[in-house]
């Protein structure tokens, strides 16, 4: 009797480290990159829970990466702050066992990359009289001559262009330091020099969504979209056209996404996928924004899109595959973790064809190859809880074995194997299997000392 209730309290215990919550904590790390793709040394990041507004920290070494030790699963609102106190990142991110756990921070968010402020306000015209043209646009007046009364005011107008040239580096100084501030500031003057040009509301709506206004950059999103639908271009539905387009529905769903309005995100996110020629991270972030609204199968959808747009994007199977399995879904689940993994060997397959010796590769190449395992790792962790759900446990144990490999916390997958070998022994009474659980524990006790269920798992045993 006393052997039958020990594995019963035990599998409860299981569960709850299998799913990511209570007493086992997801480890978590990343990189920050600034818009040139180089690391971002001395960065502050904060992840705090939206559901108890629990805080953690840390900071990026020289190569710009970071590591936190573990986390609850759960959703998390992300800041990064720069070495000089500026606000260089601001996103919400979703931590699960088997979900993606690294995390790599570039901007407010990696579909939106602010563009450089405008060039001249107005296009160059017809050689013959292009200045007076270009002048007189501004005020949408084209008087056919010119009086003495008309070149006094243009040659106000000429000190407005002269102001409008000597703002445009600065005002491209600023994004590329991300000081959003400055940017803002510098845009809104822009705007009132030449109110026509989308392209400032573009960078504006960005820099205020940098900034945590998330209302205003609403608001500014939607301008600069009623004006682009004024471009002549627009008729001609031009790939320039429907990238910028795309991109500000983009902006106003990320900012929609901040203030919580899921339903109005995912119509934004929607028109964006709709519009833009490359829509992969559209559809990922409609299917966030559907999941989170409680839009269950929605949401799936939105995450086939993302991968039938760009299959080669692991990440996306990861996130799929992960709604699933929150949702029970265990079989769906396991299905896309394995084409996750099929998809990501077969990159790194491609990426070993490149060169026989590792010392002929680029960084970029064997930073590539270090990515895929570790999503590889990831996604095996995920598929063996999926298992462990559905009791399969023979499956489950081979998967977590596979996954302490290239898993970030190898300790917890061992520790996994361990549960999911004891159930199995318990349940087929085979001493082997109880034997190989204690194994996997010492495992997970060698790699991580702390780690106080595996000793409360081997004490059991």
């Amino acid at each position: 009797m006393k052997r039958h209730f020990l594995p019963a309290a035990f599998l409860l215990f299981c569960f709850v480290a299998l799913s990511g919550q209570g007493t086992a904590p997801i480890p978590v790390g990343g990189e920050v990159v600034g818009f040139d793709g180089k690391p971002l040394a001395n960065a502050q990041i904060v992840f705090t829970s939206t559901k108890d507004g629990a805080s953690y920290r840390g900071s990026t070494g020289s190569d710009g990466k970071f590591q936190l030790p573990g986390l609850p699963a759960g959703s998390y609102k992300v800041v990064v702050d720069g070495p000089d106190g500026t606000r260089v990142h601001s996103s919400q991110k979703d931590i699960s066992t088997g979900g993606e756990t690294f995390f790599r921070l570039v901007e407010i968010s990696s579909a939106i990359t602010p563009v450089k402020a405008a060039g001249d306000p107005l296009k160059e015209a017809g050689r013959e009289q292009a200045r007076h043209v270009k002048w007189l646009k501004i005020t949408h007046t084209t008087p056919p001559d010119l009086d003495l009364a008309d070149l006094s005011r243009l040659r106000g107008q000429a000190a407005l262009i002269t102001e409008y040239r000597n703002l445009q580096p600065e005002a491209n100084t600023a994004i590329n330091r991300r000081d959003w501030q400055l940017a803002s500031r510098l845009l809104k003057r822009m705007i009132e020099i030449a109110p026509e040009k989308w392209e400032l509301y573009q960078s504006l709506g960005i820099s205020q969504r940098n900034l945590e206004q998330y209302n205003e950059s609403i608001a500014t999103f939607e301008k600069g979209l009623q004006l682009v639908r004024q471009d002549p271009e627009a008729k001609s539905a031009s790939t320039k056209i429907r990238t910028a387009m795309a991109s500000m529905f983009q902006g106003e769903g990320e900012s929609y996404f901040a203030l919580g309005d899921m339903h109005a995100a995912a119509v934004q996110f929607r028109h964006a996928a709709e519009l833009d020629p490359d829509p992969a991270l559209a559809y990922i972030r409609l299917c966030s924004a559907e999941y989170n609204g409680g839009n269950d199968d929605q949401a799936i959808a939105a995450c086939d899109k993302a991968i039938e747009a760009d299959p080669g994007e692991i990440r996306f199977y990861q996130v799929l595959a992960g709604i699933e399995s929150n949702l029970g879904r265990y079989k769906d689940a396991i299905r896309d973790y394995r084409a996750g993994i099929g998809r990501a060997r077969q990159e790194m397959s491609q990426l070993k064809n490149v060169s026989s010796n590792i010392n002929s590769k680029s960084s970029a190449e064997i930073t590539g190859a270090d990515r895929y395992n570790r999503q590889v790792g990831q996604m095996l962790f995920g598929e063996a809880n999926a298992y462990f759900s559905l009791k399969k446990y023979k499956e489950a144990a081979t998967l977590f074995a596979e996954s302490a490999e290239t898993y970030p916390a190898p300790a917890l997958a061992y520790f996994n194997r361990c549960a999911a070998l004891y159930d199995l022994g318990d349940l087929n009474n085979d001493l082997g299997d109880l034997n190989s659980a204690t194994e996997a524990c010492n495992n997970a006790i060698t790699l991580d000392h702390g780690l106080a269920e595996a000793y409360f798992a081997k004490g059991i045993r």
